[in-house]
């Protein structure tokens, strides 16, 4: 796909698509995307708000084969593919590479717990509304 930048956000870059995809049909030609550029790949990745929503929760560890960290799909949606018959949360799952078929392990992140920072910076807002 070819793409015109026209800006970006905190995860990603946003592009307008300037031809129409031969084997994705989910966008088309001027439809606007987000892409992100892995440090060790080739190309830019087009990725979904759900994928951006997701990766900060997850560790990507780089493919053994081509050394990328990024996925093609949102954790949930690879899990929901990959493991249709398990119950509860995965914490640690692998996955063939999109562009290799390397593997690529994928760590859920453990949730940190609230900074002394962002507490005083709740505390000083709430007493600047009174």
């Amino acid at each position: 796909m070819w793409v015109r930048v026209l800006g970006m956000s905190e995860d990603a870059f946003i592009g307008s698509l300037l031809n129409a995809p031969k084997q994705l049909t989910s966008v088309e030609l001027g439809s606007e995307i987000m892409f992100v550029v892995p440090e060790r790949f080739e190309y830019p990745l087009r990725v979904t708000a759900q994928y951006l929503a997701e990766r900060h929760k997850w560790q990507i560890h780089a493919c053994t084969g081509c050394g990328l960290d990024e996925l093609f799909d949102a954790p949930s949606l690879l899990i929901a593919k990959v493991f249709p018959n398990t119950p509860g949360q995965l914490e640690m799952f692998t996955v063939l590479c999109g562009a290799c078929g390397g593997a690529q392990v994928v760590q859920k992140l453990a949730a940190e717990p609230e900074s002394k920072s962002s507490v005083a910076t709740a505390w000083w807002k709430r007493w600047l509304v009174r």
